[in-house]
């Protein structure tokens, strides 16, 4: 890793999935320019006091081998922030807000213009998500987006596989779980309800989704293991039973694991029948069996896709 005094502030957002994509983006610049890796979490904390009942509005990096510091207050130049308090404003414009998730190509003269500058001043955010990183002059680094495409990943995956590993030994109760997901043909199935279902907008792999999956898996693979992980572990455990054949063997993951426990178990997999979460993405990003096959949505949402997407080339697309 390079040494420098650059400082690469990520404004995180969203849940453990999102979080790893923002750190990978960070790490990916570490990798370019050096430096130190800067966390702030302060728009989660908003978040969680905003939404109670609802999990994950935290600080979840820290259960891995990630390595930043937690930092509230940003160092950023005049001409950084101006773009930043810019960028919240246009955001809230109609106008602007069509543009959400459009390639750089497809902006229009003067929000291109606004991406343009913006990453000329190290500030990643709306409307240049797309872009690649370009070093430029000032000391902070400033991200603030999803960043979900495997391009930002890529370059650092080697590093991401040692450093998104869990900081804790793997439970007792998980033991014979991981013993025949290692030796035999696993299939890591992940059934995302929660706050998906009842929502157009999010919710798409339905039961006949991860029927069909599992369905080309079984043309492809031999004796597969089906092993199920979900938010929901009464429904998938109710999926398994109507969904599989009487011979068919399968799993559901034991309850209360934590989140770094749940991604080490479905990591180890052989196979992977996904559902348009973020952390079901990175469950097959970081498998690493040779022959994996991974059956995933041709759409990551229902609506059109545009601009930046996490779906991999190399999927089975459904």
């Amino acid at each position: 890793m390079k040494h420098s005094d650059k400082k690469i502030v990520v404004e995180v957002h969203g849940r453990l999935g999102n979080q790893l994509f923002q750190y990978a983006f960070a790490r990916s610049i570490q990798a370019q320019v050096g430096g130190e890796i800067l966390m702030n979490f302060q728009a989660l904390e908003m978040q969680a006091q905003r939404q109670p009942d609802e999990k994950g509005w935290e600080d979840s990096l820290q259960g891995f081998q990630t390595i930043y510091e937690r930092k509230d207050a940003v160092e950023l130049t005049v001409l950084q922030r101006l773009i930043v308090a810019l960028g919240k404003l246009l955001k809230t414009r109609a106008g602007f807000r069509t543009l959400r998730g459009k390639p750089y190509d497809e902006l229009t003269g003067w929000a291109k213009a606004f991406a343009d500058l913006s990453r000329k001043h190290s500030v990643y955010h709306f409307p240049n998500l797309g872009l690649p990183f370009v070093a430029g002059k000032e000391k902070t680094i400033f991200l603030k987006g999803f960043f979900e495409d495997e391009q930002f990943a890529n370059p650092v995956r080697e590093q991401l596989l040692e450093e998104f590993q869990p900081r804790e030994a793997l439970r007792e109760q998980n033991k014979e779980l991981m013993r025949v997901i290692e030796e035999e043909n696993s299939v890591c199935v992940t059934i995302r309800r929660g706050d998906f279902v009842g929502k157009k907008q999010l919710f798409m792999c339905d039961e006949d989704y991860f029927k069909r999956g599992m369905a080309i898996i079984r043309e492809k693979v031999e004796n597969p293991v089906f092993v199920f992980f979900s938010d929901d572990l009464a429904y998938a455990q109710e999926f398994a039973e109507s969904a599989l054949g009487e011979n068919e063997r399968y799993f559901i993951e034991t309850p209360d694991n934590s989140l770094p426990e749940k991604l080490r178990l479905m990591a180890a997999c052989k196979h992977f029948i996904i559902s348009n979460s973020t952390f079901s993405w990175w469950a097959q990003y970081l498998g690493q069996a040779e022959d994996k096959i991974v059956v995933g949505p041709k759409r990551w949402m229902p609506a059109k896709p545009v601009g930046q997407t996490p779906v991999m080339e190399s999927w089975i697309k459904l």
